[in-house]
């Protein structure tokens, strides 16, 4: 006799709203992460090297733990580059991106990501933390 299996909850898809909701604060949160990382490495070290090693490190860890905890409802994309190759690879598939979900993921996104980089750099401007040197020709 065979048991039927029982249905989880990421077995059903989430709503648009929630999902694009998911992808604002995913990207929201990974562009904090990765900002607030190299804020704090410039300080950790003079040495660019420890710098690069100590933003990958708490990137790569930051985006694990998004992964982990938003994965399940939005399938956490975070940045449109790879919403765009989800959505190019999954074309004329029914369990593809269709385009409005592919609207509605790059919305959330780009806002996302531009509102926390404005926020970050306010309130880095208004704190007096150290700012990345500014390029000069």
């Amino acid at each position: 006799m065979s048991a039927t299996p029982t249905p989880r909850a990421t077995d059903r898809p989430h709503p648009l709203g929630r999902r694009a909701a998911v992808e604002f604060l995913g990207t929201a949160a990974l562009v904090t992460v990765v900002v607030g990382s190299g804020i704090q490495a410039a300080a950790l070290s003079p040495d660019p090297g420890v710098q690069l090693l100590a933003n990958s490190l708490a990137t790569d860890f930051g985006l694990g733990v998004l992964i982990v905890l938003l994965g399940p409802v939005s399938g956490a994309h975070f940045n449109p580059a790879v919403t765009l190759a989800a959505w190019w690879t999954g074309r004329g598939r029914p369990d593809g991106t269709g385009p409005r979900e592919l609207t509605a993921h790059l919305a959330a996104q780009v806002t996302g990501a531009v509102g926390t980089a404005g926020a970050v750099g306010t309130a880095t401007a208004a704190t007096g933390l150290p700012q990345a040197p500014s390029q000069s020709p």
